[in-house]
């Protein structure tokens, strides 16, 4: 933290600061316990597929993987972030010469990469369980996988935002979003674009790809945009 203190620039603080976060998140156990969550998918890939065909399966898999999205980043970028202001540790972050957007920045750079790949990893676990290529198409799979793994980034930005807006509860309350959003995603109806899961939805199915990713990046954008404009405020 010298480093800070003698000023750095934004990207100089952000990358800091990120890698301030992933010593935190390793030497913790919340890394743990969302890389638990995330393998859940296999649990259902080992028991789906005795009685199911492998595309079936995996569709049963998927069904369970996409809820995960709004579960995994809260816990990693809720928890860390909204830890780190409602702590006061931001006061001394506040004192030093970086700019306050550095601060949540830093905790995405670090933390959302990790919340999107153990999102997507049970996925890809259950895949080589169903017999890789052989029973799923690896074309299938990929944009899968891509989706979720972006839908994880767009969850854990929406995650920053609420624990900019709400430190103290930021945790559940990105979790209920994120599951009502979840329930939104999947109808039928115009309504699923405002939905951040929706993208990861439109990814895996092949269909509506140009919307989903569309959707991602305005959602993903907007959640930015609050969260760096509402950390500016918090004294």
């Amino acid at each position: 933290m010298t480093a800070i203190a003698r000023g750095l620039s934004g990207w100089e603080a952000t990358t800091a600061l990120a890698r301030l976060s992933l010593r935190r998140m390793l030497r913790g156990k919340t890394l743990w316990v969302t890389l638990a969550i995330g393998l859940l998918p296999c649990l259902i890939a080992v028991f789906a597929q005795r009685n199911q065909s492998a595309l079936e399966a995996w569709a049963s898999t998927l069904k369970l993987a996409l809820p995960l999205i709004a579960i995994i980043p809260p816990i990693l970028v809720a928890t860390s972030l909204s830890d780190e202001i409602d702590e006061k540790t931001s006061a001394y972050l506040w004192s030093r010469a970086l700019p306050r957007w550095s601060v949540v920045t830093g905790k995405l750079l670090a933390l959302a990469p990790v919340a999107a790949t153990l999102s997507a990893l049970g996925l890809l676990l259950s895949w080589a369980i169903f017999g890789g290529p052989a029973a799923v198409p690896a074309a299938v799979v990929g944009r899968t996988l891509l989706g979720v793994f972006a839908g994880g980034i767009a969850a854990s930005v929406v995650s920053a935002m609420f624990a900019t807006v709400a430190p103290r509860f930021a945790v559940p309350l990105a979790i209920g979003w994120l599951l009502l959003d979840s329930m939104v995603g999947a109808l039928s109806m115009n309504l699923h674009v405002i939905a951040v899961s929706f993208g990861p939805r439109a990814l895996a199915s092949g269909t509506q790809v140009v919307t989903g990713v569309i959707s991602l990046a305005v959602l993903t954008a907007i959640a930015l945009t609050i969260a760096v404009r509402r950390i500016d405020r918090i004294e």
